[in-house]
């Protein structure tokens, strides 16, 4: 329909949710667009507070994975707003085939971000399609080959996977509350077989309208394999004073020569990669 910002209340709206249905629907909807728990008067308190504690740990845990890619959600928003483009896509968006087509319960983000979620409380395994090429699985760390089905057992962990020759923006750290802090930014570099990967980074105060008066940055980042592999940033709009002032990148399988060693902090789980810092001012 056009309208990007949309999804579901979490949990559901009407009667009483369960604890499993709870936790099942947020590790599904933590990166819907739009994402609210909210229900009807009269139904029973699903506040992630109101249940046990190993449960509020998973759901927190969700939301702060959302959180940690608010940078990523904000610049697909405004790809949309550009272009069009959905933030929420199906499979079939990017891959065309009946095969993708059929595929109901898997979701992108953009063109590189896909997640796989449990859809029901019970099923110990789910069936992932993997469209063709190389995909990593954020919560093993492994690449995965495409072009198959694979078999994912159930958790309690988002199950989120990224194409290869993406570049991702995230905040730093696993942990972004009471309030997300925007100027630790990363950068997250997934190339194994492709040569380069890129992204259009946005940014403004996220507040006010001044991003229509020009009060916004954006920048591309590209990563490349070619004459031994390198960093370089184009900045395509500077207006915005408060944009973070640089960035730690994560690289995960290819990394350039002058990468140290060091770990991205994700709230499910902790990588290692190599890593740069680079200076954005």
């Amino acid at each position: 329909s056009g309208v990007s910002f949309n999804g579901p209340d979490v949990g559901g709206f009407m009667k009483d949710v369960s604890e499993d249905l709870l936790v099942t629907w947020m590790l599904a909807g933590a990166m819907f667009p739009f994402l609210r728990n909210h229900s009807c008067k009269g139904t029973r308190r699903q506040e992630p507070w109101m249940f046990q504690p190993e449960s509020v740990d998973v759901l927190r845990k969700a939301i702060n994975m959302r959180a940690k890619l608010l940078p990523c959600l904000y610049s697909e928003f405004h790809c949309h707003f550009r272009h069009g483009d959905a933030v929420m896509r199906p499979l079939a968006y990017e891959f065309p085939g009946a095969e993708f087509e059929r595929v109901g319960d898997q979701y992108l983000i953009g063109s590189s971000l896909m997640v796989a979620p449990f859809v029901d409380t019970t099923s110990p395994l789910r069936p992932v399609v993997l469209p063709p090429g190389w995909w990593y699985d954020l919560r093993t760390g492994e690449w995965i080959e495409g072009g198959q089905t694979i078999q994912v057992p159930r958790d309690r962990r988002m199950v989120v996977y990224i194409r290869d020759g993406a570049l991702i923006p995230a905040l730093a750290g696993a942990d972004h509350y009471p309030q997300p802090n925007f100027a630790n930014l990363e950068f997250h570099v997934f190339m194994r077989d492709k040569e380069s990967a890129s992204v259009e980074y946005y940014e403004d105060d996220g507040e006010s309208k001044g991003y229509t008066r020009g009060d916004y940055n954006l920048l591309r980042m590209i990563a490349s394999k070619r004459d031994g592999g390198g960093i370089d940033v184009e900045w395509l709009h500077r207006g915005f004073r408060g944009g973070a002032h640089q960035a730690v990148v994560h690289f995960y399988g290819w990394s350039p020569a002058d990468a140290v060693a060091g770990e991205a902090l994700w709230p499910f789980t902790t990588i290692p990669t190599q890593q740069v810092v680079l200076p954005l001012a």
